[in-house]
């Protein structure tokens, strides 16, 4: 958890965690908890070992009902800068 709610990270930084929660409950069309998450100090842009962001995810998955609407609010939450 420290990885997506630390703010003296850099969003580039890759994620420590194999999987960070953020990125895990875009996956899994959670938004409430994402919203939570943000809400809460996560961070937007924070990258898996792979370099991909929850807007990332969310992108890719926005074909399927809801996604679309997640990949939005991540936008507007600053995803992507």
């Amino acid at each position: 958890m420290t990885c997506i709610l630390s703010s003296n990270r850099a969003p580039e930084t890759p994620c420590t965690i194999p999987m960070c929660a953020l990125l895990t409950l875009v996956e899994q069309f959670v938004g409430v908890q994402v919203h939570h998450l943000l809400n809460n100090g996560a961070e937007v842009n924070q990258r898996d070992p792979r370099g991909l962001t929850p807007l990332h995810r969310a992108a890719h998955l926005a074909h399927l009902d809801g996604y679309l609407e997640i990949y939005e609010y991540l936008l507007v939450r600053g995803g992507g800068r």
